[in-house]
């Protein structure tokens, strides 16, 4: 059976239940990490009070929280969940966001804002911007920005901005990654020693330099020069002093030496080596940790089921093959290679759960299992207490039907010669002494492979230490006494695989039914025992390329340029991705996700799936459905009973001018020009309410329910109540912080500041 029960979803929606294409999803045991959970009875941790957990509101309750690369596909859905899910009780929320071609940062935050993903928050969110740039010293904010961000109490910070071009120049790539996440690292130890955790977004395929069919787990593995460990800063610097053509020529070949097919991937192990360090020297308060999507696809559930913002791989994919760019030999995978693609919202939930363990005090790859263990034993402890009050009952029910005095009657004490009853297992009155002595045959599993604890075995059961409470930053760890830095990966190989095969026969499926208005030809069948031929493979990308600039060429002529634009794009994407040197199987290890998952309750593990679980068949088509509309302009093909999807066409939305974000740090007004108090963070006495007002029903008088005329959205307040906050903060500041005579001003709105790359 599954190790974890699906949690229910809206019928119209991709179900998350175990997919038929998933044998690894509904085979009794996964690996080590699922031990325990194969049997009839499933433990589900956190519904017992006694029982360890993690809550992402409860551990997020407070908190503020800065984004980088929200204008890019995977930060924005990161955003909308953040905002969506957590809103009602996270701090201030801060993203980074940068101008660029010829745009303000803050019309680009609007446009992302007024974008389908974002309709059920335009009006009940509330947005600020800190105009910034990750190439910048100091990334840029303005020190009113950062004074503010300083004043929080602790400050959870994703960075998701990262360049994805494939094959750029080194020294471009590492001036956007590795320069980039090294500025922002300097920036929070210098100046926001407030921060509790730095998750960095990485990818799954920084180990394409593992063999074929390996299994690469949740760790950091680092490029080595024979038995030593690359020093990061050092080739980094001298990749970038060096001029361009030397660069590019040593890059390469340190990418053969290495077995990585691209520069993006070289770049990507170098940040991760630079944010292991921090980590293990302990330089960031609340520590790091990684998360790994693999190729992130559309979103699979809520808000948006199929939207996908941009052309990168599976994608790209998509596009290609309704476009007709597979024909006989061009395709550069084997029929039964893996395909990992993970969904949008789960690689944005794995994201948000990696924030809330840093935020809760969870640092390191240690802690996070010895929670887990406990949460097993003590749901396993509540399991046997239950199954023992059974038995007693049973007893009970027994003695009666056979008129046996029960132990505490009085009459079985002996004095009117009648037997006493005795129990036949003295640790039936005396449980708890005998529990470790004689511990039951259904151990807790052991959650950590033997390279993880070297030669001593397995963690223990054991519960852990409290982790730090939600609210606050603890004191920095000594140097190399934090544990081994968390990693985790988004990813679908070794949990619900899909193979090349089965995509493409989705693929052809589907655009043979709904085919678009503009191709270059038909659509050729690749069979299950296809394999690639690399100078075929060369060869049909070249004819396809000729095909495409002349057909090009004609629809420019014709008027259509922006389906002209759309052929070039997706020859682009496809022609990086349909490379044999990308063809390798990897299984990525999720044993960290599912420790993760245990930990969580029940209504978070379904409204934030960390796991893919559903079938691609219905997320396929309902993808499919969505690229149509999205990326090559044609209409939503009908759902079918041959093939259904539930993709809902939601129109993008122009923001007014007087409704973009204001600028973090900066006075605020409200549409009436009355002054708004700024941000402030939330009281430490209301942090233990704020779970529950959150899973309150919004009130009447709510955000999400005051009519758009009684409320501005950028600034959160009307005329009156900005009056009024005014009036409070000028007498809070005139009396040393505390208002005379005056209630306490309202809560000041979540802002949200934009400053950092396009991710």
């Amino acid at each position: 059976m599954s190790c974890f029960k699906a949690p229910s979803v809206p019928a119209y929606a991709p179900s998350y239940a175990p997919s038929s294409l998933s044998s690894a999803s509904s085979s009794s045991s996964y690996d080590g990490a699922t031990a325990g959970y194969e049997s009839g009875d499933e433990v589900q941790p956190g519904s017992d009070g006694t029982a360890p957990r993690l809550s992402v509101l409860e551990a997020l309750a407070g908190k503020a929280v800065l984004i980088t690369g929200a204008t890019g596909y995977l930060g924005g859905v990161v955003l909308e969940q953040l905002l969506r899910v957590a809103g009602s009780v996270v701090g201030p929320v801060y993203v980074l966001a940068r101008a660029r071609a010829g745009k303000d940062p803050r019309e680009r935050v609007a446009r992302v804002l007024g974008s389908g993903l974002f309709t059920q928050l335009r009006r009940s969110h509330r947005a600020s911007l800190a105009k910034g740039d990750l190439m910048h010293p100091g990334c840029g904010i303005s020190e009113a920005a950062l004074r503010e961000m300083a004043a929080q109490p602790a400050l959870v910070v994703i960075h998701s901005a990262a360049r994805i071009a494939l094959d750029d120049p080194i020294q471009e790539t590492l001036r956007n990654n590795y320069e980039g996440t090294r500025r922002l690292l300097g920036l929070l130890e210098s100046r926001l020693p407030n921060c509790a955790g730095f998750v960095h977004v990485s990818t799954a395929f920084v180990g394409m330099n593992q063999p074929h069919n390996s299994v690469v787990p949740e760790r950091l593995q680092p490029l080595m020069f024979g038995d030593q460990r690359v020093d990061h800063a050092r080739l980094a610097r001298e990749l970038m002093t060096c001029d361009k053509e030397m660069a590019d020529t040593r890059a390469a070949l340190l990418c053969k030496n290495w077995d990585l097919p691209n520069t993006y991937l070289l770049g990507k192990h170098l940040s991760e080596a630079l944010v292991e360090q921090y980590h293990r020297e302990g330089r960031l308060a609340g520590g790091a940790c990684i998360v790994r999507p693999s190729l992130v696809s559309a979103i699979a559930g809520a808000p948006y089921p199929g939207y996908v913002g941009n052309l990168a791989g599976p994608s790209g994919y998509m596009t290609a093959f309704a476009l007709g760019f597979f024909n006989s030999d061009s395709a550069a995978w084997h029929a039964w290679h893996l395909l990992d693609s993970v969904p949008g919202d789960v690689a944005a939930a794995v994201t948000l759960g990696a924030a809330a363990a840093l935020a809760a005090g969870i640092r390191s790859r240690e802690a996070l299992h010895q929670l887990t263990a406990a949460a097993e034993e003590a749901a396993l402890a509540a399991a046997a207490a239950a199954r023992r009050r059974e038995g007693a009952a049973s007893a009970a029910r027994r003695r009666r039907s056979l008129r046996i005095p029960s132990v505490d009657s009085p009459s079985s004490d002996g004095a009117g010669g009648r037997p006493r009853a005795h129990h036949p297992d003295i640790r039936a009155h005396h449980p708890h002494q005998y529990h470790h002595r004689h511990p039951s045959p259904q151990t807790p599993s052991a959650f950590t492979d033997a390279a993880s604890v070297g030669t001593a075995g397995p963690l223990t059961a054991a519960p852990a230490a409290p982790p730090a409470p939600p609210s606050g930053v603890t004191a920095k760890v000594a140097p190399g006494r934090g544990g081994e830095m968390l990693v985790f990966h988004a990813a679908t190989s070794s949990i619900n695989p899909c193979m090349h095969y089965e995509a493409y026969q989705l693929a052809w499926r589907f655009f043979s039914k709904h085919t678009p208005k503009w191709r270059l030809g038909g659509y050729a069948m690749a069979g299950p025992d296809y394999t690639p031929v690399p100078w075929k493979v060369a060869f049909k990308k070249r004819i396809t390329g000729v095909k495409v600039a002349l057909a090009a060429g004609l629809l420019g002529c014709f008027g259509e340029k922006r389906a002209a634009r759309r052929l070039r794009t997706g020859f682009t994407a496809w022609s990086y991705a349909n490379d044999v040197k990308h063809d390798k199987t990897l299984f990525f290890s999720v044993r960290n996700v599912l420790a993760l998952e245990r930990c969580l309750p029940p209504a978070e593990r379904a409204s934030l799936p960390l796991v893919w679980r559903g079938s691609w068949v219905d997320f396929g088509n309902t993808y499919m459905a969505a690229v149509c509309k999205l990326f090559m302009g044609v209409p939503v093909p009908p759902s079918t009973p041959e093939l259904p999807h539930a993709f809902v066409f939601q129109p993008f939305e122009i923001i007014p001018e007087r409704d973009w974000p204001a600028l973090a740090g900066a006075p605020r007004v409200s549409r009436g020009g009355v002054p708004v108090a700024p941000p402030v963070p939330v009281p430490t006495a209301a942090l233990a309410a704020a779970p529950a007002a959150a899973a309150a029903p919004a009130s009447p008088q709510s955000a999400a329910a005051i009519p758009e005329g009684d409320d501005d959205y950028t600034n959160g307040a009307d005329q009156k109540t900005g009056a009024r906050a005014a009036a409070a903060a000028a007498e809070a500041a005139a009396t040393g912080g505390v208002g005379v005579g005056t209630k306490a001003a309202p809560a000041a709105p979540v802002a949200v500041e934009m400053a950092g790359l396009a991710g």
